[in-house]
């Protein structure tokens, strides 16, 4: 049987129609999992969810940090860039994520800018750009940057190669102009050598554009805009949503009558998971009748940066917790599970097609993925979305239900209208849903990024 025209399997085809004869070359500082025993293991994270099925449809080379180069699948290469111990406290944990990361967030403590860092992120970003110049060696190439901790690598490529077309995508929200930075320009210069450069969302494409136009940055050639970043839409599962329920019930103890709401994000204050279980208690509080029959499970992976500051938002998140679950929960059934480490893809996506709400309550982000992925996961139509307005996906998944998650009452309210949802009204949202995110998948995504990015090069 042929397939649909419009289906996922002739996106991937349109998108290897783009590349044409152009080597793929994506750059990231994080990558798939090396293989174990064989396997590559992706994790649940937004970078490899996006980036994975891409370079899986076209082939090529994959340069991310790591301790050893290897094979992802055929005619995919992972070839890692190894890091000393003092590279990546300088470049990732230092410069990257205390320094740009709070600057573009607006969150979490005032960005750390230590000039000794700097010349770090400066020399690693270096080891890149290196790395990539000899995967291309004299091809035609398009080159394929991600987010704020490679924010150099295409000026530093269109200085060595200014025939290869360079595709920028940048994962975070952009700042207000004026946001303090000791080297915007040299940021600015960096970004604004690629062919094109992709925000999640419009107002980001629009304050970047803004900040460039305040600072003294001459030959700027990039193409800026939105380009909403998405996941591969998945095969159809065969797993009823009752097995996978009678699964959690002997590994988690979550009773298969109660409604499940479920939250996968790292275990960081910009995802809002005080906000969430803050909700959750009022909720249970205002209405006893969810007492024993509503559960929240939620994934809380490791945080990117961890200081003082994040210690003590974890320590008042656990605390929250068991609070919760000491008001509201018995020995039969807890309110909130919360699910402290990383867990694979594949346990992700059962989590999220066993449940009945997904709570996404990110307070200022940029993709959000996992959005899209609980949309994907609801073949049933029976799921519903709670979103934060702040998240990157709110601007196209206009059927959940958006709240802002620092006003809690409005998001304990959120949550027990979604819980009380009418099935006609669930799925009516949840097939409107599914058409954005199917009619925009990453395939189409990188394809509109990559048609650009080669257009502006030939």
């Amino acid at each position: 049987m042929s397939r649909r025209q419009g289906s996922p399997g002739d996106a991937a085809e349109r998108l290897r129609a783009t590349l044409g004869d152009a080597k793929l070359v994506v750059v990231s500082n994080r990558g798939p999992r090396a293989p174990v025993r064989g396997v590559a293991v992706r994790p649940a994270s937004g970078v490899v969810t996006a980036l994975e099925p891409v370079i899986r449809a076209c082939g090529g080379t994959w340069v991310a940090q790591g301790a050893r180069s290897y094979d992802l699948a055929t005619h995919v290469r992972v070839r890692a860039v190894a890091l000393t111990a003092a590279e990546r406290r300088g470049h990732y944990h230092a410069f990257s994520n205390e320094g740009l990361w709070r600057w573009c967030h607006g969150i979490g403590g005032s960005p750390a800018f230590r000039a000794a860092d700097w010349r770090l992120y400066r020399a690693v970003n270096r080891r890149f750009a290196d790395a990539v110049i000899d995967e291309i060696a004299g091809s035609r190439a398009l080159v394929f940057v991600q987010d704020y901790h490679l924010a150099l690598v295409p000026a530093m490529l269109r200085a060595r190669r200014p025939d290869v077309a360079v595709a920028t995508f940048w994962h975070v929200p952009w700042p207000d102009p004026g946001a303090a930075f000791p080297w915007l320009d040299e940021i600015l210069r960096g970004l604004l050598a690629s062919t094109v450069l992709g925000f999640q969302a419009a107002g980001d494409a629009r304050r970047f554009a803004s900040t460039a136009a305040g600072c003294d940055v001459d030959g700027s050639i990039a193409r800026i805009g939105r380009y909403p970043a998405s996941i591969a839409w998945p095969e159809d599962v065969a797993t009823p949503r009752r097995v996978l329920r009678a699964r959690l019930q002997r590994q988690l103890g979550v009773p298969v009558a109660a409604t499940l709401a479920v939250g996968v994000d790292r275990f960081d204050r910009i995802k809002g998971l005080l906000e969430k279980l803050v909700a959750i208690e009022r909720l249970l509080e205002r209405r006893p009748a969810w007492i024993g029959r509503f559960v929240l499970v939620q994934v809380a992976a490791p945080a990117r940066r961890i200081g003082v500051d994040e210690r003590r938002y974890r320590a008042q998140v656990r605390r929250v917790a068991r609070r919760i679950n000491a008001r509201f929960g018995s020995r039969g059934c807890q309110s909130v599970m919360l699910l402290e480490a990383r867990h694979d893809a594949d346990d992700v996506a059962n989590l999220l097609r066993a449940a009945d709400l997904c709570l996404v309550t990110s307070l200022r982000e940029g993709m959000n993925l996992v959005a899209k992925e609980f949309v994907a996961s609801q073949g049933d139509g029976k799921g519903v979305l709670v979103l934060g307005r702040g998240a990157g996906a709110a601007q196209e998944l206009k059927d959940a239900l958006l709240v802002e998650p620092a006003r809690i009452d409005e998001l304990a309210d959120a949550i027990d209208r979604a819980a009380r949802m009418p099935l006609a009204e669930r799925r009516a949202r949840m097939a409107r849903l599914r058409a954005v995110v199917r009619g925009a998948d990453v395939h189409r995504w990188a394809a509109r990024l990559f048609a650009h990015a080669l257009a502006g090069r030939s």
